[in-house]
């Protein structure tokens, strides 16, 4: 029965998960309100999937302790023992003088007699136990940043190599025009250049004793669970705001330009976040880019959710969907990387993230004095390069990052 329900568990996620494929597909054609509708169905799908895990979670959970269905007794052998010889052990003095040893799996302690009245118990009195306690599932811990602007840039892979290279067009001389009869062309002119971006290292490690490695079988899976995220949180923020300066990625925000359209300057009446984001969408998009994201800090973020005219009414303009999600079409992102009161507004397919090493964790037992501590060391390690065409950099390249009150005053007419 419950095998049936884990089937079926599974087909309805299987169908969900082709439901948000489907919708991210089609956001790629779809116009600003209909983005709007399927950013909502994406989001349904997700609270669907994430309820129909819990619950092939919970079915699974009660599978455990089972092998082919036949239910694991920890008292098995001892169970089979007294079947074996009940008649003699029912008479007096039938096992007398006689011994029997049997195997209890798992921790001791859980066979142990529960008490009415709770007893407090610490390993300094573990020759007292009586009670058993219960440990929740999982460890609590602080929630860390969400890594968002990685999902932003494209992704790639290559091979044996110690850099990324690319040809960037870095100059032209355009003198396509009409040609009146018998006269000749108007010269034009390119030039290319040979770009790289070198592979660089982004890791840690972490030093454990072998005891704690041996006496808490999660120990493992716990570290894995801190140092995957740590890699990805550090990757994100190389890639957000590294220098350039080996071993450091040429992040974006560092070759960003700052707002400098002059067209609507002095245009807009009480400016707001919406009209901000607004402006520096349209110098990208002067610049013959098309802007696909704009990442926010959480507080300029609800400003665009709290916006309310002189009357209190909630105000939301034409140009952003209904949640004030995807203003002219591009999708708005709130992240905890970015400082308070700026704002990034950009073409994130121009920037690719080239992962030659994919994040890597190791547990090595030689390492410096860990055989006189009985340690050992852990590492974890990702090997990658950002491609950020110098083309793409600057006032005229694909990113606009300024604070918003900066742009707020340029466009402000009062």
């Amino acid at each position: 029965m419950e095998d049936k329900e884990l089937k079926a568990l599974e087909d309805q996620i299987k169908a969900e998960q082709k439901k948000q494929a489907d919708a991210v597909e089609a956001m790629k054609k779809a116009s600003a309100d209909q983005k709007a509708e399927l950013d909502g169905k994406i989001e349904e799908s997700e609270k669907k999937i994430k309820k129909l895990s819990d619950q092939q979670d919970q079915i699974q959970l009660s599978l455990k302790d089972k092998t082919l269905g036949i239910p694991v007794y920890r008292f098995e052998q001892l169970y089979k023992f007294w079947k074996a010889n009940k008649s003699s052990i029912a008479k007096p003095g039938g096992m007398e003088g006689k011994q029997f040893v049997f195997d209890l799996p798992g921790d001791p302690r859980t066979y142990l007699k529960t008490l009415d009245e709770p007893v407090e118990l610490s390993d300094a009195v573990a020759d007292h136990w009586v009670l058993v306690p219960f440990r929740t599932p999982g460890i609590e811990k602080l929630p860390d940043r969400q890594v968002l602007v990685i999902d932003a840039v494209g992704r790639g892979i290559v091979g044996p190599t110690s850099r990324v290279s690319w040809v960037e067009r870095s100059a032209r001389t355009d003198n396509t025009a009409p040609v009146v009869e018998d006269a000749t062309y108007l010269t034009g002119n390119f030039t290319w250049i040979a770009n790289t971006a070198e592979i660089e290292r982004i890791g840690q490690m972490i030093k454990i004793t072998r005891e704690a490695f041996e006496d808490w079988d999660q120990l493992l899976t716990e570290i894995r669970n801190e140092l995957f995220p740590s890699l990805e949180r550090a990757v994100e923020n190389q890639v957000y705001q590294g220098t350039g300066a080996s071993p450091q990625l040429d992040g974006i925000i560092t070759t960003a330009g700052a707002y400098a359209s002059a067209t609507l300057n002095a245009s807009t009446l009480q400016a707001n976040n919406y009209d901000c984001i607004r402006a520096a969408i349209n110098q990208l998009v002067e610049n013959n880019y098309m802007p696909n994201y704009c990442f926010l800090p959480p507080a300029e973020a609800a400003k665009l959710d709290l916006a309310k005219s002189t009357t209190g009414v909630y105000a939301l303009p034409p140009f952003s969907t209904p949640n004030g999600r995807f203003i002219s079409g591009v999708k708005v992102v709130e992240s905890n990387l970015m400082v308070a009161g700026s704002l990034l507004v950009g073409d994130f397919s121009k920037v690719t993230l080239y992962t030659r090493r994919g994040m890597e964790v190791r547990l090595w037992e030689q390492d410096s004095t860990d055989p006189e501590f009985d340690r050992l060391t852990i590492t974890a390690s990702v090997r990658c390069a950002l491609k950020n065409p110098t083309v793409h950099q600057g006032v005229t390249g694909a990113f606009v990052y300024d604070q918003i009150a900066d742009i707020n005053a340029a466009i402000l007419l009062v």
